[in-house]
């Protein structure tokens, strides 16, 4: 197994505790797993780590339908003035654009 998989489940662990979910003894498995090389066992963790759901506990909201975003939103304008050029606009979605696709490219395994 190549070091950057055991480097990308240790990172899954903490972006799993960051999102509200109770990771457990998945720490100690995981550091079992990796120094005694076993794939298959880290498949398997990984696969427990991809299950979880965030805790009652945690309090933030990410909801995922317009309706819910809608309800959650706090009261103000709805529409801003731009003060840029229509070009201008352009040029910094698609910048926006390119570095996230070339960020998302290059930070996850393939």
């Amino acid at each position: 197994m190549r070091n950057i998989e055991r480097l990308y489940i240790r990172q899954e662990v903490t972006q799993r505790q960051e999102e509200g979910c109770n990771t457990g003894d998945l720490d100690a498995r995981i550091e079992t797993a990796i120094k005694s090389n076993s794939e298959d066992q880290l498949v398997t963790l990984y696969d427990e780590l991809d299950a979880l759901e965030p805790t009652d506990s945690f309090s933030y909201e990410e909801p995922s339908t317009l309706r819910e975003i809608k309800a959650l939103r706090l009261d103000g304008p709805r529409r801003m003035e731009l003060s840029i050029s229509d070009e201008d606009l352009f040029d910094r979605i698609h910048g926006g654009w390119l570095g996230r696709a070339a960020g998302c490219s290059l930070a996850k395994p393939s």
